[in-house]
């Protein structure tokens, strides 16, 4: 769910000026507002959904990261947990590149800290990367390195991370056959 402006990294980004504090308060109390509805309804039906673990995403599916905006950790600062802790999980998404994985390393870890500190701590529920990448579809010595990078620091964290695509796509998929084996091995190495 994005404000009316389809602003991406936090609220009211696409607006002239690149922040309107009206739209963005407007933005994070729809997001809030959403969250909050389909947790009431899911959890009204009663039965099994009255427990059934519940994932929410916070503005856009933000994760806060980097540092060119005083305006990107909003997302998560200003995201409220629609009940109590307990059967609930926020995601966020997580998108890099890993031919730059040296200049944005400090921001990855900033990331992971940021996640833990304002939706871990602050709202006492688990995280869950439910998009993350490298912005690239090959199976280079770069996305390979970003990869178990990126797979250690969830790890170690606790938060799951789930990539999003090309380890295994086109005709791959049908064989099953791994398009980027280099980068598979580099998440698992994390795990095992």
């Amino acid at each position: 769910m994005l404000d009316s402006y389809d602003s991406w990294c936090f609220a009211s980004f696409a607006t002239p000026g690149n922040y309107d504090a009206t739209v963005a308060a407007a933005a994070y109390a729809g997001i809030n507002n959403y969250a909050r509805t389909f947790v009431e309804t899911v959890r009204a039906t009663g039965g099994n959904n009255a427990a059934r673990n519940l994932v929410v995403n916070t503005y856009g599916a933000c994760s806060g990261a980097g540092t060119w905006s005083p305006h990107l950790q909003e997302p998560l600062t200003r995201f409220d947990l629609p009940e109590a802790p307990g059967h609930i999980a926020v995601q966020v998404h997580s998108y890099w590149h890993a031919d730059k994985f040296d200049e944005e390393k400090a921001d990855i870890d900033r990331q992971f800290a940021d996640l833990d500190r304002y939706l871990v701590r602050r709202l006492g529920v688990p995280v869950i990367i439910g998009e993350w990448g490298g912005g690239s579809n090959e199976d280079s010595a770069a996305m390979i390195r970003f990869a178990g990078y990126f797979s250690q620091k969830a790890k170690d964290a606790g938060m799951a991370a789930l990539y999003w695509m090309c380890l295994s796509d086109g005709a791959d998929r049908a064989v099953p056959a791994w398009t980027t084996p280099g980068v598979k091995d580099a998440i698992l190495k994390a795990y095992r």
